[in-house]
């Protein structure tokens, strides 16, 4: 990486993108249908916005092929992924054509975006609002359905993002989760 950035120097976008390398983040797949089109998206920029009422947020870059869809979209289901789940990760961060190639891999319940199968959590939301913010956009969600698979959730893992690749986490140190940690 280069010297650092004086203050009020706008760092080159290369030294950002490096930089960001850095940041470990989750991975979720977020799947939308308008009526008329269908779409579905890799994202490692979910972030939980709101306890009460529960919302979520994640970025969309606006020359992604998916985000004409996403614009006419009320609603979406964001999918959490775990360890071994790379495939499905880079699947849907791939060609848009091969994204829903697999019908084994997902469903689509009526009137609502598809559901992919065997993910440890998924929200239902509803699209409140999408923000424009230089090449991206953050779309906020009123979260009003959560799906978790309490049998294995405790022993899945996230699948996380990190200096260009996909890894899991391992504690540090082993807690017990106690009565108000699981889902």
């Amino acid at each position: 990486m280069s010297d650092p950035v004086a203050v009020g120097q706008v760092p080159a976008a290369e030294d950002f993108r490096l930089a960001m390398r850095f940041h470990a983040a989750g991975v979720a797949i977020v799947t939308v249908d308008s009526g008329r089109a269908t779409a579905g998206f890799t994202v490692s920029s979910l972030a939980s916005l709101s306890l009460r009422p529960p919302a979520v947020s994640f970025n969309i870059a606006h020359r992604s092929s998916s985000m004409p869809v996403l614009r006419a979209s009320d609603t979406a289901v964001i999918h959490l992924l775990s360890t071994g789940q790379e495939e499905l990760a880079r699947r849907f961060s791939g060609p848009a054509e091969e994204r829903f190639a697999d019908p084994s891999l997902w469903h689509r319940p009526a009137g609502g975006a598809p559901v992919l199968h065997d993910v440890p959590v998924r929200f239902h939301v509803s699209l409140v609002d999408r923000i424009p913010i230089g090449d991206h956009s953050v779309v906020v969600c009123a979260v009003e359905q959560v799906f978790a698979d309490r049998a294995h959730l405790p022993a899945s893992r996230p699948l996380v993002y990190r200096d260009g690749c996909y890894q899991e986490v391992s504690p540090l140190v082993r807690q017990n989760p106690g009565p108000n940690r699981t889902l």
